[in-house]
């Protein structure tokens, strides 16, 4: 698992391309890196600041930025703040400037704010700590005490906002839900945790997920998660319901890349460098955007993004960076559809 802070900042407009290539086989260096400008049959709208938005986009994305969380509506990809989405700090918590007034903590990969489209309203968490159904989120409360590192899990019922604590222990993270409760971990600080704990909400029963390591991304029951630290060189496939760990992707001898998330089939997008092997010189090659569909087939797709992980919707794929929002389509080519930089809150309805 890795914080924001771990990724840096990113690419350019992208130009056309259908190529198919192995990096997950014997160590070659990356193609260059180009992507799609079409989707078969559709032409990018221009917008008034001059990027090309397929024109099939039509829907309200919540969007995070440092100016405040607001949407960015498509098809004309304008940014608008949200009043009803201002918040403010207490002590560690975010706290709502709304009433009813929701506190709450997050962590790690995507921003600290979250939209509620059951609710139709803003919360102060990262969105994997909302509920699948929207009525409940969870977030964590650090103790200090003499024995060391000590949290509570908070869990907040909507719409009201009842609050209580379910659970305590040392588990310092929350990685997500699934339908049967809360996934916490215990972060080793890099690299991937030991055995995951799941919370029920409703009795603050927990059990631990023997043979689970953490994730960054959940699908279903199927998690995915590279490394963890600096220069990660495998991709890790993670079944919860057996407690099976598989390395489905070793590219340590390669090079390395970096986890940012699937695609609308449920393929790893990836950042990944080769290295160059010459004995003066840069060590690694130009970073290109991949989707792999198996370990030793994948499709470039663009040049690098680092940035927020990425989330799946009914219209694609959404990546965030600071530099802008990118949109994958179900036909995986890649569009810059906004200059604003920031976090992706929620799907786009």
């Amino acid at each position: 698992m890795r914080p924001a802070a771990c990724w840096f900042g990113i690419a350019l407009l992208l130009v056309a391309c259908s190529h198919y290539s192995p990096v997950g086989g014997a160590a070659s260096p990356l193609p260059p890196a180009t992507a799609s400008a079409a989707r078969t049959g559709v032409s990018p709208t221009p917008t008034t600041a001059g990027i090309p938005i397929p024109s099939y986009l039509n829907c309200r994305l919540p969007y995070a930025t440092t100016s405040g969380n607001g949407f960015i509506t498509f098809p004309g990809g304008d940014w608008t703040v949200d009043p009803n989405g201002a918040m403010h700090k207490e002590g560690s918590d975010e706290v709502t400037d709304t009433s009813p007034k929701l506190r709450g903590t997050s962590v790690f990969w995507s921003g600290n704010s979250a939209f509620d489209t059951a609710l139709n309203r803003w919360l102060p968490v990262r969105r994997e700590q909302v509920s699948p159904d929207g009525y409940a989120y969870a977030y964590l409360e650090e103790d200090d005490t003499a024995q060391g590192r000590f949290f509570h899990l908070h869990y907040v019922s909507l719409p009201a906002g009842n609050d209580s604590v379910i659970f305590s222990g040392s588990t310092d993270a929350i990685l997500g839900w699934d339908s049967k409760g809360i996934i916490l971990t215990s972060t080793p600080g890099e690299g991937l945790g030991g055995p995951l704990t799941l919370v029920e909400p409703a009795t603050g029963a927990s059990r631990r997920l023997d043979g689970t390591r953490g994730f960054e991304l959940l699908a279903g029951t199927v998690a995915w998660a590279d490394d963890g630290y600096v220069m990660p060189g495998h991709i890790y496939r993670e079944d919860l319901a057996a407690g099976t760990v598989e390395t489905w992707l070793d590219f340590s001898s390669q090079g390395w890349l970096n986890l940012i998330g699937l695609d609308h089939s449920g393929h790893p997008i990836v950042t990944a460098q080769n290295w160059t092997g010459a004995a003066q010189g840069p060590p690694f090659g130009p970073a290109s955007l991949y989707v792999f569909f198996t370990p030793d087939s994948s499709h470039v797709i663009g040049p690098e993004i680092r940035g927020d992980l990425g989330l799946n919707d009914s219209q694609g794929t959404w990546l965030a960076a600071t530099d802008g929002l990118y949109f994958l389509d179900a036909e995986d080519q890649l569009f810059k559809v906004s200059d604003v930089g920031g976090n992706v809150a929620g799907p786009c309805l």
